[in-house]
């Protein structure tokens, strides 16, 4: 089954982790979608790819968000997505990641930032998602607990 891991920020550990806190006002700092077999969709200011994460995805700071509405098939097509979106070598969606503090919804097909491409890569699946206005680790966190909680 799928799941989206969504990262809760530890101030701590970083002055980026930080800077996320402020501009997006949210205690989560990072989303990936990670496929059946482990592979995830990795997208941090340092390093961009489909790839299994090394270190996993048990630790404390990780909550998983399963996905069981989406069927083996959706997840087929939704990991060939990924892979053409990663085919053309992306950049970090700086710009955009931070443009929702501000009001702005802007989007660039070359580049992307965490939260931007799980929703791209869920929209057509999770209908829900396409409401969010700025997909921030945080609102596609509530988003997605939200419909969850719903089905149980």
């Amino acid at each position: 089954m799928m799941y989206v891991a969504v990262l809760i920020n530890d101030p701590d550990r970083s002055i980026f982790a930080s800077l996320v806190r402020v501009f997006t006002k949210s205690i989560a700092t990072h989303v990936e979608l990670v496929f059946s077999d482990g592979l995830a969709t990795i997208v941090t200011p340092s390093w961009m790819e489909l790839t299994k994460r090394k270190d996993g995805y048990s630790s404390y700071r990780w909550v998983k968000i399963p996905l069981d509405m989406i069927s083996t098939t959706d997840e087929f097509y939704i990991r060939k997505y990924a892979e053409e979106i990663y085919s053309k070598n992306p950049k970090y969606d700086y710009l955009g990641a931070v443009s929702g503090y501000f009001g702005s919804s802007r989007q660039n097909a070359s580049k992307w930032y965490c939260g931007e491409l799980v929703v791209e890569l869920l929209r057509g699946y999770i209908p829900k998602l396409q409401e969010i206005s700025w997909a921030t680790p945080d609102a596609l966190w509530r988003t997605l607990s939200e419909i969850v909680d719903k089905k149980q």
